[in-house]
């Protein structure tokens, strides 16, 4: 007796919390290689080219831990809003909305850790003017970047995942 195959059962597994976490802080590692691959090309021809601004180099090198925690933080946030707006991205603007919290989280941590650095640290990465105009600036800084960058990101993942 011929017995028929059992079909193939796929199931499609939802992504979790976890997931979305785990991706944020891939890109954010992914970033921070970048930064430090960037400063072994740069600090040397600083040195050779430009020996007097090394001091401003070494401001920055400084506030690298600070900057890769912002980035790890934007990580996780941005991973976090992919997970929760996941039942939302069945439209186009819910693609749109994950592409600007993700870009908000990701802008305005480095935003903050800039604020951070000046009025706390003296380091002056955004050519604040002072501690006032370093936190007046953050919050629409971050909802220009995040609509700049996320409106555009949203509508190309959109694009990509589409059937």
């Amino acid at each position: 007796m011929d017995s028929m195959p059992s079909p193939v059962v796929v199931s499609e597994t939802r992504p979790t919390l976890k997931d979305g976490v785990r991706l944020g802080i891939r890109y954010a590692a992914l970033l921070s290689v970048l930064v430090l691959a960037t400063f072994a090309v740069a600090i040397p021809m600083v040195a050779a080219f430009r020996p007097s601004e090394l001091s401003g180099v070494v401001d920055v090198l400084v506030m690298l831990p600070l900057v890769f925690a912002a980035y790890f933080m934007g990580g996780v946030l941005g991973g976090a809003a992919l997970w929760v707006l996941r039942p939302l991205r069945r439209w186009v603007v819910g693609w749109v909305a994950t592409g600007v919290l993700i870009a908000g989280a990701a802008y305005g941590s480095v935003g903050l850790v800039a604020a951070v650095a000046y009025v706390y640290g003296g380091i002056n990465m955004m050519d604040y003017t002072s501690p006032a105009d370093a936190w007046s600036s953050l919050l629409p800084v971050t909802l220009m970047t995040s609509l700049g960058a996320g409106i555009p990101g949203g509508l190309l993942f959109w694009w990509k995942e589409r059937d």
